[in-house]
């Protein structure tokens, strides 16, 4: 399944497509694989998935050290959708201006993190990348001695985040109200 941003299915409520879009790839715990378009931003990279980047520079699938072969997979029909010929982009190998690989590498790389506004922090979780999970059940009670965690607004740890597709950490900066003013 591949969910697009912007717009609905009302006549006339569809928009433009951006010329810069991130698709971000992500497998569930029940094995349902979707691909959802985020802002096209590195802050929105999550090392466990895979992204596919679609620019007038160029198309990439960039596969973080977590991702899934499912969700390569996944890259690969929303490549064949979006149409081109990617250039795979592996984190953590990307080439930079100071190793020595081809003038075209260099420039491919170049080319991804400045299409994302330069490489920044994104969500990283080693100890989530390559493990697989069950979901499990809890009991927000306590009666039965099971743990209740209090989360901090703020200060959401990666295990919490990254269960919400569209995790906003900067949404309560700014007043409710004043959000709600802006719209009109």
């Amino acid at each position: 399944m591949i969910i697009h941003s912007g717009g609905t299915s009302r006549k006339g409520g569809q928009s433009e497509p951006g010329s810069n879009r991130l698709f971000h790839i992500r497998q569930s715990s029940s094995g349902a694989t979707r691909a959802v378009e985020v802002e096209a931003l590195a802050s929105n990279l999550n090392t466990n998935d895979v992204f596919v980047l679609k620019s007038p520079k160029g198309l990439f699938v960039w596969r973080g050290v977590g991702a899934s072969e499912e969700e390569m997979k996944a890259a690969k029909h929303v490549v064949h959708f979006l149409g081109g010929s990617p250039n795979n982009v592996s984190e953590g190998k990307e080439p930079g201006w100071s190793q020595t690989h081809s003038w075209h590498k260099r420039l491919v790389t170049t080319d991804f993190w400045s299409t994302l506004g330069g490489k920044k922090e994104y969500q990283t979780s080693k100890s989530l990348q390559g493990t697989d999970r069950p979901p499990r059940l809890f009991d927000p009670s306590g009666r039965k001695g099971l743990p209740i965690t209090t989360i901090k607004q703020g200060a959401e740890p990666p295990t919490f985040t990254g269960w919400f597709q569209a995790w906003d950490p900067k949404m309560w900066e700014k007043d409710p109200l004043e959000r709600i003013r802006a719209g009109f």
